[in-house]
């Protein structure tokens, strides 16, 4: 009666299992069709959204690199809707004006005896020469790191042989505000822009670029020479235009190795400033000085100016261009146009505003877009996940049920073990049919595989077991023991060094994302070195070293890591070693040879990131605190004068001030 129960018994609980595989099978079938449909349909969405590569953490890259896309053009469009604002200044000093002046003075006077005879003597002139070569070394090398970069200059690219005739009539006014500040600090006529000059300038540079001519080539006086013809203009003669170095009535060049076939308007501008600066202050020869400042030997005159560039085999090659009005007037046809073009600056701006505007727009239908697809895409992958781990559940659920049964079957027939067992001459300690490892059982150690241990250190070699397994007490492990590996596993815990790297096991865990002393392990639990790492715990960047301690109080790079390790963000700090303030934009970079409002203040910034104190930036003076001055007097003791600062910061030149103090043409007030 009882073997027919227990048969029964049996037979039920095999068709139970029978009938819950079977439907295991079924569902798992179904299951698995319906996650190759969800997949189908995940790689559908990546195929029409073009997505080809995914984050660490399983996001498109693609939305990142629009996201970044988006918060560039941001601020860009930032930029441009600041007022625009010609920042950059050439000073030319009193010392220098005057030297220049009597240096290329050709004038010549009566004696007592009625000879003429040169205004400037031979002494004079010698004079003149080593104040022009003393002023041009105090010179030059300020105003060439004097030169501001508007960031709104360097958005967009242009093809050097190729630019749009708006950008270069934009030059063209840049160049004029520059030429025209040393003709009025020379004391000289200004010079006139006109339709006709800039287009004489072009098509200079267009004849060395057609010739195949090199940087390092002579003024190329035959393409000069047939400019000039075609307004009728006078030309220097034919065997000008065959000796080496040979006259010509109209061009200053400069040559330059560092530009690309491909530039900004602002490498075009900082071009064209250090023309004007080698120009003047080279101090190896004035003849281009004198060109460019109007002194003509001592005989003024009015001009008329334009500059253009081309990129030619090996470097760069700006044609600045001046033209005598009486040449215009005498010239043999008419057809040169003394129309000033309008000034393009501003449309430029607002045309590459309205551009970048729409570009924006454009990235952020385009991210909205991806952002809809990928919010679908995560549904899809989280149904599919919710399907594996569903059969993932079923399938334990099943394996359980399995197992509780068969341990169930077993019971019938099997006793249960529990306690000591010698098995095969050795002893076993168990609990509930499970021997029990790597634990002490009383005085007995059972080893990595539940063997009591005999004769031997166990426990990390802290302890020592007789030769019939019993703990021994008071014996302490000696040299010889304390290395001689154990029977047990020993367990890890503290640093470990495993195929090159680092690791920190607590109790035979790695352990992971977190810090430790000064040492960062990551998520697979090994030790960050010579890499950046972003902490969420602290919201902060931190850098290792190749040591794995964080880098403190010191630059990697552009960045910045403060005492506490973090990474300076959106913050000012101050560098004892290099004794200059800096400042960290948001990202970390320090802010580089750029002008930078924080906190309602303009603040300018060398290169190097460096903060500019107690000194002119162009126009603009920067005080103490680095601030710059505006609406306030500053006494600058190097040019012994005082200068007024107005509201937009640049100083006043040529007005009354406050309404009854004057200031010159060089800002200075007299």
């Amino acid at each position: 009666m009882k073997f027919r129960t227990s048969t029964l018994a049996l037979v039920t609980t095999a068709t139970l299992l029978a009938f819950n595989v079977n439907q295991i099978v079924h569902a798992d079938s179904a299951r698995q069709e319906k996650i190759a449909q969800l997949d189908r349909q995940k790689a559908e969405i990546i195929k029409a959204n073009g997505i080809d590569s995914f984050t660490s953490n399983g996001g498109w890259y693609a939305i990142t690199q629009i996201q970044d896309k988006i918060a560039s053009l941001e601020q860009t469009v930032s930029f441009l809707k600041n007022p625009y604002s010609n920042k950059n200044t050439i000073k030319v000093s009193r010392e220098y004006a005057t030297a220049l002046k009597t240096f290329f003075n050709s004038n010549v006077k009566q004696n007592e005896k009625g000879e003429y005879v040169p205004v400037v003597s031979d002494e004079e002139e010698e004079q003149a020469k080593k104040v022009l070569i003393s002023e041009s070394q105090k010179l030059k090398q300020s105003q060439l790191d004097n030169f501001i970069s508007d960031p709104a200059d360097e958005l967009d690219k242009y093809e050097l042989n190729n630019l749009p005739k708006e950008i270069l009539v934009e030059l063209n006014y840049y160049a004029l505000d520059l030429m025209n500040q040393i003709r009025r600090q020379m004391g000289l006529p200004e010079v006139t822009l006109a339709q006709s000059s800039i287009d004489f300038a072009d098509k200079v540079a267009y004849k060395n670029l057609e010739a195949n001519r090199s940087m390092w080539d002579w003024h190329y006086v035959k393409g000069i020479n047939e400019v000039a013809r075609e307004y009728g203009l006078r030309t220097s003669s034919k065997n000008d235009e065959e000796e080496k170095y040979g006259g010509q009535y109209y061009e200053n060049a400069f040559k330059t190795s560092s530009i690309d076939k491909e530039v900004t308007v602002g490498q075009l501008k900082k071009e064209i400033y250090e023309a004007f600066v080698i120009f003047l202050y080279n101090g190896d020869e004035f003849l281009h000085a004198q060109s460019i400042a109007g002194v003509n030997y001592g005989s003024s005159r009015d001009e008329y100016f334009g500059v253009s560039m081309r990129s030619l085999k090996d470097g760069g090659w700006f044609s600045f261009i001046s033209i005598d009005k009486n040449d215009i007037v005498r010239s043999t046809k008419k057809n040169f146009n003394t129309q000033r073009p309008v000034d393009t600056t501003l449309t430029n701006r607002s045309s590459l505003l309205a551009k970048k505007e729409k570009e924006l727009r454009d990235k952020k239908n385009e991210l909205s877009k991806l952002q809809t697809a990928f919010k679908e895409y995560e549904k899809l992958t989280k149904e599919v996940n919710d399907l594996k781990s569903l059969e993932e559940k079923e399938k334990k659920e099943a394996e359980d049920r399995r197992s509780s049964s068969q341990n169930q079957n077993k019971s019938q027939s099997k006793p249960v073990k529990n306690g000591w067992k010698k098995e095969n001459d050795s002893w076993y300690y168990y609990k509930d049919n499970q021997r029990l490892k790597n634990t002490w059982q009383g005085d007995y150690w059972l080893g990595a595989d539940g063997k009591m241990v005999k004769s031997a250190w166990v426990d990390n070699g802290r302890y020592y077991v007789d030769d019939n397994g019993k703990y021994v007490v008071g014996k302490k492990p000696s040299t010889q023991s304390q290395t001689k590996p154990s029977q047990s596993k020993p367990v890890k815990n503290g640093w470990k060094k495993e195929s090159g790297s680092w690791y920190y096991y607590d109790n035979d865990q790695r352990v992971k994302n977190t810090w430790k002393g000064s040492y960062y392990l990551k998520s697979d639990g090994r030790m960050a070195e010579s890499e950046w790492i972003y902490d969420n715990s602290y919201k902060a960047w931190y850098y290792l070293k190749s040591n794995g301690i964080y880098v403190r109080d010191s630059w990697q790079g552009s960045y910045y890591l403060k005492s506490n390790g973090k990474m300076a963000d959106k913050e000012w700090i101050y560098d004892n070693y290099y004794q200059s303030w800096f400042y960290l934009k948001e990202g970390g970079a320090y802010v580089n040879h750029q002008w930078l409002k924080i906190d309602g203040v303009w603040y300018y910034f060398k290169s190097g990131g460096y903060m500019v104190s107690n000194a002119w930036q162009g126009s603009y003076y920067l005080k103490s605190s680095g601030a710059m001055a505006v609406n306030e007097w500053i006494y600058d003791s190097y040019w012994g004068g005082w200068y007024y600062l107005k509201s937009d910061g640049s100083y006043a030149r040529n007005e009354i001030v406050q309404g009854k103090y004057r200031v010159d043409y060089s800002g200075k007030w007299i």
